[in-house]
């Protein structure tokens, strides 16, 4: 989701790489998730994204927390802010994300942990990235993001910018998988992932 991990984290793939000879990886582009995580990952067996809705058959192990920033137009008023505040931009239209999507996890995105509900302005139903981006560029409606997502996707979008959200709570990078599939290679790649720093206070699932 957003991009692939081979440009996220190309260090971390080169050293599993290595070590893991044996193992070949293929990677899939996943749309939003869904409210069922088991069925979303459907034939992809390791899943790396902002953590998907909690699903029984699934097992979560973190990675890492990023800060948030705030995606907007190039021409919209908070596009020549450095940094702004969850107070400066929580009454803003927001892109509405489709609602096949899980409401809780987008709306994590549009600060609904903050309003304690659905954001009252929104423009357009993305149900990907990029329509997510073509909305933004296109209108006067803001999202919000994971900092390392939105800085590869806007490398080439010059009509974009990323500001940072400085007092919001961070996005929380996950790897998820199915729990009833018994595939050694999954297990090589979870234990790797296990061996890595894992994000402080938060307990792994499997």
């Amino acid at each position: 989701m957003g991009h692939a991990p081979a440009l996220d984290s190309p260090g971390l793939l080169e050293i599993f790489r290595t070590t893991h000879p044996d193992v070949s990886l293929r990677f899939r582009e996943l749309p939003f998730p869904s409210s069922h995580t088991k069925l979303w990952l459907a034939e992809v067996d390791l899943a790396v994204c902002h953590r998907p809705p909690v699903d029984p058959d699934t097992w979560m192990h973190p990675l890492r927390e990023e800060g948030r920033v705030v995606m907007a137009s190039r021409t919209h008023p908070l596009a020549e802010r450095e940094e702004v505040t969850v107070e400066d931009v929580i009454d803003e239209t927001f892109v509405g994300i489709d609602p096949s999507v899980d409401p809780d996890w987008s709306g994590f995105w549009a600060l609904e942990d903050y309003r304690g509900a659905p954001a009252t302005r929104t423009l357009d139903h993305a149900k990907n990235a990029q329509e997510m981006l073509a909305a933004i560029a296109s209108s006067r409606a803001i999202t919000t993001a994971p900092g390392s997502v939105a800085a590869m996707m806007l490398t080439d979008l010059s009509g974009i910018r990323a500001i940072p959200l400085v007092d919001a709570s961070p996005a929380v990078i996950t790897l998820s998988g199915h729990a009833d599939r018994n595939n050694p290679l999954v297990a090589q790649l979870l234990d790797f992932a296990r061996g890595l720093n894992v994000v402080p206070g938060i307990a792994a699932q499997a």
